[in-house]
């Protein structure tokens, strides 16, 4: 059964590592402009920091890597148009090459 009340953003809990602040997004929102097919993720940062985005399809083919620098606050990013070209499912993940490194999937659907 659908929720029909979701808002249509993942909302992630913030911790530490240790002795140093792990910057985790608090929100996280997958987007497709229908009209553009144009995908963007907005994610919420708790600090500014160099990330490595990449994407992945579900037989694990790079589709795309990007380096980012986050702000603290709200960034978006966008992948341009028709970057993905195939329903199904995908995998990204976020690193800073050290302590952050987050993974999520998302169902792509036209």
């Amino acid at each position: 059964m659908l929720n029909d009340n979701w808002d249509g953003i993942f909302r992630l809990p913030d911790f530490d590592l240790e002795e140093e602040k792990a910057m985790i997004p608090t929100e996280f929102e997958v987007q497709k402009e229908t009209l553009t097919d144009n995908l963007s993720f907005i994610i919420q940062s708790n600090s500014s920091e160099n990330v490595v985005f990449q994407l992945f399809d579900l037989m694990g083919n790079l589709i795309v890597s990007k380096e980012i620098k986050l702000k603290v606050g709200e960034n978006s990013i966008q992948l341009g148009e028709n970057i993905i070209l195939n329903e199904g499912m995908y995998f990204y993940n976020f690193t800073n090459g050290k302590s952050i490194n987050y993974f999520g999937r998302f169902l792509y659907i036209k």
